[in-house]
C-alpha cells in the first residue's frame, strides 16, 4: 500500500515519521530507533509531547499551530525543550521558521476541593452527595427537576450535555413502538440495530468529531464497524477502505483515513457513545416494562478491535495489531495479559511466519520486556 511504502521509503533515507495517525506500535518503533541513532531524522507533529521521551540535538519547530489553532506558549516551550539531553547532548539547538507564541504568564490552579457557581457538573454529578455545597447541591437538584432523565443515567452521562442525551431521549420517546425493538438487544446487535444505534449515535452525540475523521453518516459508522467485526482482520478492513474511496482521494488517503477511524473512532468514541445509549434507552424502556438492552460485551469488543483484549493490549508494548493477529494461534488462548506475555517471551521468532520487519520489531519489543533473553539476530 501507498501508505506503508512511504513510510518504507522514509526509513530508507534515514526518516522517521510520529503523528496522530501512525498506529502506536509503529510510534514507538520509530522512536526507539531515533533514540538508538539508527534513524537521524523524526518528523513528527505535537504528539511527540505526549508522553514520549526522546533524545535529540537539533530541534526544528516549522510552524506553531496544532490542528487550526495556535499553540499555547508553555506546550510550544515543552516542544523547544526536546532539544538536548543530559549524558547525550549538554546543548541542544532549536530552529524555529515562524514566530513563536506570545510568552505569557500563567498561574495554574489545583481546585481540590473547591465547589463554585462554575464548576462543570460533570464534575459535580461525580462526587457523593455528601461531598457537595449547598450551592453544588442546589445546581444538582436544578439539574435532576428539569430533566426526565433519572439521576442515575445523567450521572451515568455526565460526560454529555443534558441536551444532546434528551434529544436522544425525545426522538425514542417520540416513536417508542419502533425504538423499543431497535434498541432491546443484547450481546450482539443485528444489522439493523446497530445501524439504528449507528444513527442516534452521530446525530446526537457530536457529529462534527466523526466527520473530522471522515465518517459522514451513521450507515457509514455501521458500515467500518461491521467491517472490522466480520472480517476479523485489520488488513481486510483497510483493504476495503482503500478499493471503496472516493475519487480524487488516493490510495494513501485512505489508509491514513481507515487508520483515524480505527483509533479515534471504533476503539475509542463509538464503545463511550454506545454506553451513553445504553444508559438512555435502559431508563426509558425499563421505566415503561418494556425490555431493556445490554450493550457492555458489544462496546469492549469495539474498544479491543474485535480481537480478544490480552492480545489487542500488545499494541501498547509496541507489537502492530497485525503482527499480534499473525501470532493469535500461537499465543491464545490465554485468561490473563501476563500469560501472553510470557509466552511471547517463548517464541522462537526465527521460526514464526513474519516479516523481516516484523522480526526486528518482534525482537526489539521482547528484548526491552525480556533483557535477560538471548535473541539471534
Amino acid at each position: 500500500m501507498v501508505f506503508a511504502s512511504g513510510l518504507g521509503n522514509a526509513l530508507l533515507h534515514g526518516i522517521g515519521v510520529h503523528h496522530g495517525g501512525v498506529p502506536r506500535a509503529l510510534q514507538q518503533y520509530f522512536i526507539r530507533q531515533f533514540n538508538d541513532r539508527k534513524v537521524p531524522y523524526l518528523v513528527c507533529t505535537s504528539t511527540i509531547i505526549e508522553g514520549v521521551n526522546t533524545v535529540a540535538k537539533n530541534v526544528v519547530v516549522y510552524d506553531r499551530r496544532k490542528s487550526k489553532s495556535v499553540l499555547e506558549h508553555f506546550t510550544y516551550k515543552n516542544i523547544e525543550g526536546r532539544a538536548g539531553r543530559m549524558n547525550h547532548y549538554f546543548v541542544g539547538k532549536v530552529y524555529v521558521l515562524e514566530a513563536p507564541p506570545t510568552d505569557k504568564s500563567f498561574s495554574v490552579e489545583f481546585p481540590v476541593g473547591v465547589q463554585r457557581e462554575t464548576t462543570p457538573l460533570s464534575l459535580l454529578l461525580s462526587l457523593p452527595d455528601d461531598d457537595l455545597r449547598p450551592i453544588s447541591k442546589e445546581r444538582v437538584a436544578d439539574l435532576f427537576s428539569k430533566s426526565f432523565l433519572s439521576p442515575l443515567t445523567l450521572r451515568a452521562n455526565r460526560h454529555v450535555s443534558r441536551d444532546a442525551q434528551e434529544a436522544v431521549a425525545n426522538e425514542v420517546l417520540s416513536n417508542i413502538a419502533r425504538w423499543r425493538v431497535l434498541l432491546s438487544w443484547t450481546g450482539i446487535p443485528s444489522g439493523a440495530e446497530l445501524g439504528a444505534v449507528c444513527d442516534l449515535i452521530f446525530r446526537h452525540l457530536n457529529t462534527a468529531a466523526f466527520r473530522e475523521n471522515d465518517v459522514f453518516s451513521g450507515d457509514q459508522l455501521a458500515w467500518h464497524i461491521n467491517e472490522l467485526r466480520v472480517g476479523n482482520s485489520i488488513s481486510k478492513y483497510i483493504r476495503s477502505c482503500v478499493n471503496g474511496r472516493r475519487l480524487p482521494a488516493t490510495p494513501s488517503d485512505a489508509v491514513e483515513s481507515a487508520l483515524r477511524v480505527v483509533r479515534n473512532i471504533v476503539c475509542q468514541r463509538f464503545p463511550r457513545d454506545l454506553m451513553v445509549i445504553d444508559a438512555i434507552q435502559r431508563d426509558i424502556l425499563g421505566a415503561r416494562g418494556f425490555p431493556v438492552g445490554n450493550y457492555a460485551l458489544f462496546a469492549e469488543q469495539a474498544e479491543n478491535l474485535f480481537m480478544p483484549a490480552t492480545l489487542f493490549a500488545l499494541d501498547e508494548y509496541g507489537i502492530p495489531i497485525q503482527t499480534a493477529e499473525a501470532l493469535r494461534n500461537v499465543l491464545m488462548p490465554a485468561d490473563a495479559l501476563d500469560d501472553v506475555l510470557k509466552r511471547l517471551g517463548s517464541l522462537n521468532i526465527q521460526q514464526l511466519q513474519l516479516s523481516g520487519f516484523e522480526r526486528e520489531i518482534m525482537r526489539d519489543v521482547i528484548g526491552n520486556l525480556f533483557p535477560r533473553i538471548g535473541l539471534p539476530s
